[in-house]
């Protein structure tokens, strides 16, 4: 919600949050490689989707990203 309003840096720290709950989504892995992109942080986009194909080694997404 927070990315669709620009406001990346909340979303971000909303993102963060979440995988505190629940570190093995793979969709907030994802939400959270796409504030990274939007917020030009190519570094932390790919060591987030990293993170990503490691929680769900067999998931497309990570992969086709």
């Amino acid at each position: 919600m927070y990315a669709q309003l620009g406001d990346i840096d909340t979303a971000i720290g909303e993102y963060k949050k979440a995988l505190k709950a629940d570190y093995k989504s793979s969709v907030i892995h994802l939400d959270l490689v796409s504030a990274y992109i939007k917020k030009n942080d190519i570094p932390g986009a790919i060591e987030e989707l990293n993170r990503a194909v490691k929680v769900d080694p067999q998931g497309v997404e990570p992969h086709a990203i």
